[in-house]
């Protein structure tokens, strides 16, 4: 019976996963003023990753971001590569400077995975298009400096209100203070 609940366990975190991308590829993009600018991908492995298991949040970026690399005009595999390495980074700087499951540890850290992660694609996809192995030319310039911005900004409007409403209802990501 125990073999069967984690089975199932498994299944509904593969369909949820593939839900999240598919709800980010087909209908995130449509929402009006900056609510198409949440990368719902990133935010919410960030959230799990951060504040319930590390693999968790992996296993989250590997299925979405495969799902995604369906329909993206990217380098196969460039947004899987992005994602776990940006997990891991977050990950790396949460145990290395942070002590605690807080809010303000969650938003900064958003904020740098966000940065992070917009800026490895569109570099390495540049970096592709300069090799000569792709047509499509992406760059760090004022189109994608506005759009990074609007990501952060509803991201961690997004972060913010997800780690308040699972503060409700688990003691988990309760901050708790060093003392000295």
């Amino acid at each position: 019976m125990a073999l069967f609940k984690q089975i199932v366990k498994v299944v509904l975190f593969i369909l949820a996963a593939i839900f999240v991308a598919l709800f980010q590829l087909s209908l995130l993009k449509f929402l009006p003023f900056w609510l198409g600018s949440l990368n719902l991908i990133l935010t919410l492995t960030l959230f799990i990753c951060l504040l319930f298991n590390f693999y968790s949040g992996l296993w989250l970026a590997l299925i979405s971001g495969l799902v995604t690399e369906i329909y993206s005009p990217y380098l196969p595999g460039l947004l899987v590569a992005s994602l776990l390495i940006t997990l891991v980074l977050i990950n790396f700087l949460f145990h290395l400077l942070f002590t605690n499951r807080s809010l303000y540890s969650l938003l900064i850290l958003g904020i740098i995975g966000t940065i992070f992660f917009q800026t490895f694609v569109v570099v390495v996809s540049y970096l592709v298009y300069l090799v000569g192995l792709s047509d499509l030319a992406f760059g760090l310039n004022y189109d994608f400096v506005v759009r990074l911005f609007k990501e952060i900004v509803v991201n961690e409007i997004f972060l913010a209100a997800l780690f308040l409403i699972v503060n409700l209802f688990t003691k988990k990501i309760k901050a708790t203070f060093l003392s000295s």
